[in-house]
C-alpha cells in the first residue's frame, strides 16, 4: 500500500527526480515536456513547490507517484488536478488510487464544489481509472499543450 505525503520546496530534489520520470514515461500526458523542465535550476523547482498542492505516494520508501491539487486560478471552488503520475512498476498497486483520493479528501475539507483534470483523449487506460474513481466527461476538449496533434478531455468529480 503506498503512502502519500505532501512535499514543499525543501523537497525540490525529490520532485524533480519524480517529475522528470513522469515527463520521460509518459510524454503525451502532460502539458510540459522533459526538455523544457530538464533546463530547470534549484529556484524553479522550489518555486513550483511553494505553489501548494503536490503529494507524493511512496512504497518501501521510494517515490513511486505523484500528483497535485490546486484551485483553479479562476473559480476557487474548483481543485485543478496536475501532474498525475505512477511509475509503470507500482501501476495497479494502489499507488494511483491513494493519490487521487488524497485530492479529493482535500478537496473536500476545504470546500470545493468540484475536482476536475484533463487526460489525454487515447490514454484509455487513464480515463477508465479516473470514472473508477467517480469522474465523468465534461465534454470539454482542447489541445494537448505540449502537442497539438492530441486532445485532451475535461472530466470532474464531486468531491
Amino acid at each position: 500500500m503506498a503512502t502519500i505525503r505532501r512535499i514543499g520546496p525543501e523537497d525540490w530534489r525529490e520532485w524533480r527526480e519524480v517529475r522528470l520520470a513522469a515527463l520521460k514515461d509518459a510524454p503525451d500526458a502532460f502539458g510540459s515536456t522533459y526538455e523544457r523542465e530538464i533546463a530547470f535550476g534549484e529556484a524553479d523547482w522550489r518555486t513550483r513547490l511553494t505553489r501548494g498542492g503536490p503529494i507524493v505516494a511512496e512504497q518501501d520508501g521510494r517515490i513511486v507517484g505523484c500528483a497535485a491539487g490546486v484551485p483553479d486560478a479562476d473559480d476557487p471552488s474548483t481543485v485543478e488536478v496536475y501532474a498525475m503520475w505512477v511509475a509503470a512498476s507500482a501501476r495497479g498497486g494502489g499507488a494511483a488510487g491513494a493519490l487521487i483520493e488524497s485530492i479529493v479528501s482535500d478537496a473536500r475539507e476545504a470546500g470545493a464544489k468540484r475536482v476536475h483534470l484533463w487526460v489525454t483523449e487515447t490514454n484509455e487506460r487513464a480515463r477508465a481509472f479516473y470514472r473508477r474513481h467517480g469522474f465523468t466527461e465534461t465534454g470539454e476538449r482542447e489541445p494537448l499543450l505540449s502537442n497539438t496533434t492530441l486532445d485532451v478531455l475535461g472530466m470532474e468529480r464531486v468531491p
